[in-house]
């Protein structure tokens, strides 16, 4: 099956024809590529949500400050080849 082969309920294609009435969308193509767009955020916030959990879930938190980023910038260095940044 070929995306341009993709049929739509008798409710999906009204409510593509709307939105293409609304003057916000160019083709019928602009609108379900908009659609997809706002799946995929939908998909990504989920995700987002399960990564941000599972950080609360995974024990106490430490503090992040300057100093935090300080040191682990000279533990990553140290662990850098000799010369290999200036």
């Amino acid at each position: 099956m070929e995306l341009s082969d993709i049929s739509l309920s008798a409710d999906n294609r009204e409510f593509v024809q709307a939105q293409l009435a609304t003057g916000q969308f160019q083709s019928p193509a602009d609108v379900v590529n908009d659609a997809l767009a706002q799946a995929r955020i939908r998909e990504a916030k989920k995700k987002l949500a399960a990564l941000l959990l599972e950080g609360i879930n995974s024990g106490p938190g430490i503090p992040v400050n300057d100093e935090y980023w300080d040191k682990k910038r000279a533990e990553l260095l140290a662990k850098l080849p000799q010369g290999s940044v200036e």
